[in-house]
């Protein structure tokens, strides 16, 4: 059940979010790094964009914000870019460039002076199996108050049960999902350590440190 309303069979949905999955904030760091992900859509399909965050010292991969608007032109694209850019000066921005995706691309780059990376959709299938395995393990994150839109996707998007190959139900939306799929790909939360303690001040090991 998803706000008060019977979901689809658990075992038929592409993802695997639970409860296990939501946070209601997000660990305070100096460390993260950012991934805007962006799905483009004019209508009736919504521009999608998600933001996702990782740090070297977390294990966890926090998505953080997500946004859907229809009709948005190539300036609008742009601009929503650019104001997450002002909140995330350093992050990574990756977006579905098949189609005339790639075209967008080029323009928001040049005109806008937006670099924007080009998603992997290969093997859709099988990322999403690493996607379920982050959900199913606690190590992504959503944060409640800004992803029940991604959330809403989530627990509704079926397999389609009469498709040759793996695939998603197009009856069902999956922008805001194909968008935080995008920033799986350039997350490297999984190669997180703990972070090192510094030397006590005066220590033997603060003196090998500075020489």
């Amino acid at each position: 059940e998803w706000k008060g309303e019977w979901v689809a069979d658990t075992d038929a949905l592409v993802y695997k979010f639970s409860d296990l999955n939501w946070v209601d904030s997000v660990p305070n760091s100096d460390d993260y790094f950012y991934v805007i992900g962006v799905d483009l859509g004019y209508s009736p399909d919504p521009s999608a964009f998600v933001v996702a965050a990782f740090n070297p010292y977390d294990r966890h991969l926090y998505f953080i914000d997500t946004f859907t608007q229809h009709e948005m032109n190539v300036g609008d694209v742009a601009d929503r870019i650019k104001m997450y850019l002002g909140k995330y000066p350093e992050a990574t921005v990756v977006m579905d460039l098949g189609a005339q995706g790639k075209m967008i691309g080029a323009e928001i780059n040049q005109r806008y002076g937006v670099p924007v990376l080009a998603a992997d959709k290969a093997g859709k299938a099988g990322f999403i199996e690493i996607f379920n395995s982050e959900l199913e393990t606690g190590t992504i994150k959503v944060l409640r108050g800004k992803c029940e839109p991604l959330v809403d996707e989530w627990m509704n998007l079926i397999w389609d049960q009469d498709a040759a190959t793996r695939k998603e139900d197009g009856r069902y939306e999956n922008h805001i999902a194909d968008a935080a799929l995008y920033t799986l790909r350039h997350c490297f939360n999984y190669a997180w350590s703990t972070r090192p303690k510094k030397a006590e001040r005066g220590s033997e090991e603060e003196m090998n440190e500075y020489w």
